[in-house]
């Protein structure tokens, strides 16, 4: 999402479903009343995104507000490099959907090592300890993430909040981590995860 000082706003989505896509976009003609520009992009999302910022570089909007919203099915697909790229623009932010879960179930499997390569940014996710628990690993994974994304992708603040699945206490499938380069970003998500902490789902801030 970018918006710019005359409160026009372009929205960006990405998927790989080709019926996903197009049903998105005709709810999005649909009440796209002021002509706006809202676009579905078929394909891969480490493809299309990084078509859609070498086409942001070319003009003024790389200095408008951005918002980017990473929701994966799984944990390949948006590199931190390509995170590193978003977070470079002085007014964006990301949201993170960090499907901890499943990192934990695959993280030694051959297959997976280089989608974790490029999830992480590095070999550092080999180092966790094989003798802990699941909750252990999450943890482990989890800070390790946030570590790089503050290293790596030099985003100044990084907060992750642990969504809590009900009935299993507060054993999270998932985390969604907010990066951005402003102190105001960071205040403006956390009041508002704070609004919604109540609801079946609950959003709790995890302090690394």
């Amino acid at each position: 999402i970018l918006a710019d000082n005359q409160r026009r706003v372009a929205i960006f989505c990405i998927d790989k479903n080709k019926k996903c896509v197009e049903s998105l976009q005709n709810n999005l003609n649909g009440i796209n009343n002021n002509n706006q520009y809202w676009k579905v992009h078929y394909g891969d999302f480490e493809q299309q995104i990084n078509a859609i910022l070498d086409e942001i570089d070319t003009n003024a909007v790389r200095n408008y507000p951005m918002f980017f919203f990473v929701d994966p099915f799984g944990y390949s697909g948006f590199s931190m490099q390509t995170l590193k790229r978003i977070l470079s623009y002085p007014r964006s932010e990301i949201f993170i959907n960090f499907m901890v879960y499943d990192v934990v179930r695959f993280w030694e499997q051959d297959h997976a090592e280089q989608s974790m390569l490029e999830l992480f940014g590095t070999e550092e996710y080999k180092d966790v300890d094989e003798t802990q628990n699941a909750e252990q690993r999450q943890l482990f994974f989890m800070n390790l993430y946030c570590k790089n994304l503050r290293e790596i992708a030099k985003s100044k603040y990084v907060m992750p909040f642990r969504i809590n699945t009900p009935g299993q206490g507060i054993r999270p499938r998932y985390y969604l981590i907010h990066a951005s380069q402003h102190f105001k970003a960071l205040e403006v998500m956390k009041d508002n995860m704070a609004r919604v902490s109540d609801v079946e789902y609950r959003f709790e801030a995890i302090c690394v």
